[in-house]
């Protein structure tokens, strides 16, 4: 079924791709062929979603012992209009959730963060954050961008800090590479914050796959790094 969905989206992808060629070069202008476009490829990926979330996700945070939360999620440290939340689970102070957040800026929307967000409570707070974006609220002034001696490292993460020397006292040559060889496996951009004694970690652009518990395992390990 998946399988299926996927072609599908891909042939509304190509009926898009057909009529901005055609507009531009024939300046063809029956919009049946880009609304057929824009709802197939609309239809297929809410379709294919939510075949994975009932048949993958849900399956796989149950039966790990999560209950499944109402999607209330409470975020300050990111100026937002518009949070849509796909699904949350917890467990203790640990919970998963899938997050769209947008910004209106004068007509348009703005996409912010589209991903999975770890959020761990319960967690000292260190002298730094992790910004792959710039979705979040405004740094203290103070803070400043602290490259660290490890290439693979500074590919996923952008070190954001005070103080210079208790970074490099935190981030050891081991911790840079445990923590690199988590973010390589993963391979998506990273952010991170910490906020009234909880680690927030954002992974972009991410949806967990038929992969799931590698995918999980490794942001768990990633969280486990950040709270030690």
């Amino acid at each position: 079924m998946i399988s299926i969905l996927n072609i599908l989206r891909i042939i509304g992808v190509i009926l898009v791709v057909l009529y901005a060629g055609f507009y531009i070069f024939k300046n063809y202008e029956n919009v049946a062929i880009l609304f057929v476009g824009i709802l197939t490829i609309i239809i297929t990926s809410f379709l294919i979603s939510y075949i994975n979330h009932k048949n993958i996700i849900e399956p796989f945070f149950i039966s790990n012992g999560f209950d499944k939360l109402s999607k209330n999620i409470k975020i300050k440290h990111i100026n937002y209009d518009d949070l849509r939340v796909d699904y949350v689970y917890f467990k203790d102070d640990l919970s998963i959730a899938k997050l769209n957040i947008s910004k209106k800026e004068e007509k348009n929307k703005i996409k912010l963060f589209n991903g999975v967000l770890f959020k761990k409570d319960n967690v000292d707070k260190k002298p730094f954050a992790i910004h792959s974006s710039k979705i979040f609220k405004k740094l203290d002034k103070n803070y400043g961008l602290c490259k660290l001696d490890n290439t693979d490292f500074n590919k996923y993460f952008q070190v954001y800090c005070e103080d210079k020397i208790k970074i490099y006292e935190y981030f050891t040559p081991k911790k840079l590479e445990k923590i690199s060889q988590i973010a390589k496996e993963l391979n998506k951009k990273i952010s991170l914050i910490y906020e009234d004694n909880s680690l927030f970690l954002y992974l972009h652009d991410f949806r967990f796959s038929k992969e799931i518990s590698k995918e999980f395992e490794l942001g768990i390990r990633l969280i486990q790094e950040f709270s030690n």
